[in-house]
């Protein structure tokens, strides 16, 4: 008899578990429904690993030849190699912006993130870019991928997006490490028109 109640017991307990799951996954579905319902974007970041500029539906930006023979678009910096990749223009929250590309090998004993330890500026016409953020997921674009952890002798790709002044003056985007910028630095123009 304690047996069959036991069982009993646990038989209800876990349709009371499956019971609480469902109404979790409705809940869930609901508030997709109305955020979509009400324009917002529903991110899944499932979507976001995918980090491939080549994927990125928008134009591509021709680099700029350096007349300075100096400039290097890709180097070592400290115990790191940098090298800026392509970039892309897409549309973001704050209008036109370019999603750049950074490819970053950690030659330390240790993982370290691209955010981490490097830092870049980019510009047009000296003016400062700033950050800024992508409307929905687009495939090929990982906005985390800056903050991943890249591991000894390994190589890793980093995206950032930022805002442009103007549709018409190159951006120029230089990649120091973070704080030592002495340390050395690679630059890369590109084209915008």
């Amino acid at each position: 008899m304690k047996k069959i109640i036991s069982v009993l017991a646990a038989a209800s307990l876990l349709m009371a578990l499956a019971s609480c799951g469902k109404t979790q996954n409705k809940q869930e579905d609901a508030k997709a429904t109305e955020a979509a319902s009400q324009g917002t974007v529903v991110v899944d970041v499932k979507e976001l690993d995918n980090t491939d500029i080549s994927a990125i539906e928008g134009d591509a930006l021709p680099a700029v030849e350096s007349e300075n023979s100096e400039v290097k678009q890709e180097a070592d910096i400290d115990f790191f190699h940098v090298a800026i990749g392509d970039a892309k223009l897409v549309d973001s929250v704050d209008g036109k912006a370019v999603i750049i590309e950074f490819k970053f090998t950690n030659n330390t004993s240790h993982p370290v993130s691209y955010d981490g330890i490097m830092d870049e500026r980019v510009s047009q016409n000296g003016e400062d870019l700033h950050g800024t953020t992508i409307l929905k997921a687009i495939d090929g674009y990982n906005p985390l991928s800056a903050t991943e952890q890249v591991g000894p002798g390994e190589t890793g790709t980093a995206q950032k997006v930022y805002s442009l002044n103007n549709e018409n003056d190159d951006v120029t985007v230089t990649v120091f490490r973070y704080a030592e910028a002495e340390r050395g630095q690679v630059t890369k123009t590109f084209k915008l028109k």
